[in-house]
């Protein structure tokens, strides 16, 4: 990732979200789920708990929504 190589795939949209973090992958009952912290710009930027389901791309690239 220093020189380029990593990817994000959840970053804060500048409209809804201004920023994510402190995340986490739980598979429960053999689905698996982001879970992550966003600062929500609608409510003045509260932090708010986010749990959406994570999926994988047809390259293995693991993919949310946060709509």
């Amino acid at each position: 990732m220093i020189d380029g190589n990593g990817t994000d795939f959840a970053t804060g949209d500048g409209k809804k979200w201004a920023a994510l973090g402190h995340n986490a992958v739980y598979n429960i009952a053999g689905k698996e789920f982001f879970v992550a912290h966003g600062y929500f710009i609608p409510d003045s930027g509260d932090s708010k708990l986010i749990i959406t389901e994570l999926k994988w791309d047809a390259n293995g690239w693991p993919m949310i929504d946060l709509q």
